[in-house]
């Protein structure tokens, strides 16, 4: 159960990373408002995964948010990004009408990477190691892409679409259809 609980930490936490949107509205953005450090003071996601293995569907919805951010992101003008700290994520999930309410502690979470904007489209690759559950893991961070909903001098919105999100692990034969949105507030800290 642990390790299942990993995977979809995992998951989790890629999606919020490295998922694509596919707004068609692309407002131009001043890129020199991202730059510097920021905070994350919300994240919240709404998914839905369909499973289909041997013909049975089986169908989970979850709401998560995190709590206790001690997390920052950094945003230099080379275009590279440093991200680091910790934070808690609660979900619950209600599968075929069993609920279930988990909290997870992300520590010691170390990103470096790149971003990039177009239009309104901010594009993230990278690598990410973080503790939980006393498990160090590790992973690149696809290249994924999220819509800035707001920008100004102390607040950046990053809402990412979850529907054309690839998960990894399945075993071979088990059909999904993955749907979502995921929303990160973060706070300028300079």
């Amino acid at each position: 159960m642990k390790h299942f609980k990993s995977i979809i930490t995992l998951v989790i936490l890629t999606i919020t990373f490295t998922s694509c949107s596919t707004d068609d509205e692309i407002n131009d953005v001043n890129t020199t408002l991202i730059v510097g450090e920021w905070e994350i003071t919300s994240l919240e996601n709404n998914t839905t995964l369909d499973l289909t293995v041997e013909g049975q569907t089986a169908t989970s919805t979850s709401y998560g948010t995190g709590s206790n951010f001690n997390y920052t992101i950094t945003f230099n003008d080379d275009s590279s990004l440093i991200a680091n700290g910790s934070y808690d994520y609660t979900v619950t999930s209600s599968t075929n009408g069993s609920e279930i309410t988990q909290t997870t502690s992300f520590e010691d979470i170390n990103t470096t990477g790149n971003w990039s904007v177009n239009g309104d489209q901010m594009s993230f690759t990278g690598f990410i190691t973080f503790q939980t559950d006393n498990q160090i893991i590790s992973d690149d961070i696809n290249p994924g892409t999220s819509t800035i909903t707001v920008l100004n001098e102390t607040t950046l919105v990053l809402t990412t679409d979850l529907g054309n999100s690839e998960i990894s692990g399945f075993p071979e034969g088990v059909d999904y259809n993955f749907e979502g949105e995921s929303i990160v507030i973060l706070t300028r800290v300079n």
